[in-house]
């Protein structure tokens, strides 16, 4: 049983310094997306002076195609952006696959062992060290949260389309609302680890 209960602390120990990195790629996320609204609000703006007729003012009268080129400006300024939040989401992404992989190899080697494990040593905790079905458990748990938010996140960055502004802006809040309470289950199971093995 001792090594699985070291492999699930390793786990833990792992997992903990993702969650790290995890907290600092949506933080400064944030501020590209800020950028990101307000860029496509500009590109908006520029695409319906071009639509609607560019203003009889003076620098237009000298400057006839200045539209035209702060659009393709805009446009590079949004793919730039684009290119930052992907970036963001390939690191999570690499942070998503090393837990997965932490809570793969929790259960192989409950499978390898699992004839030697007694139910009741399994169900029952101390008050110095949970029992392993919670411990697993929790890993678990902590797998299915960060893989479906990864997808979700990943899904809104292939789908968002600059073209149109209020998609943008939703995702953004979407973005920033479902960490909230995502965050708060995933503190709650490190305050239990916390109290068990000194982790959060």
């Amino acid at each position: 049983m001792d090594p699985l209960r070291q492999q699930l602390k390793k786990s833990f120990a792992t997992v903990h310094r993702e969650m790290a990195v995890r907290k600092e790629c949506l933080s400064s996320s944030e501020v590209i997306w800020e950028s990101l609204i307000n860029t496509t609000e500009q590109y908006h703006c520029c695409q319906k002076t071009l639509h609607e007729g560019i203003p009889a003012l003076p620098i237009f009268q000298e400057f006839p195609d200045a539209p035209e080129r702060l659009q393709s400006k805009l446009i590079a300024s949004i793919n730039s952006l684009m290119g930052q939040l992907l970036a963001k989401m390939a690191v999570m992404d690499r942070m998503s696959k090393t837990v997965h992989a932490e809570w793969q190899s929790a259960w192989q080697l409950v499978s390898k062992h699992s004839q030697k494990i007694a139910v009741e040593e399994a169900v029952s905790g101390t008050a110095t060290e949970p029992g392993l079905a919670d411990m697993l458990l929790w890993l678990q748990r902590l797998n299915q949260l960060l893989q479906k938010d990864h997808a979700e996140r990943g899904w809104m960055l292939e789908t968002a389309d600059f073209e149109n502004e209020g998609q943008i802006r939703a995702y953004r809040s979407l973005w920033t609302s479902t960490q909230k309470p995502l965050q708060e289950e995933i503190d709650t199971i490190f305050e239990y680890l916390h109290f068990f093995t000194g982790l959060g």
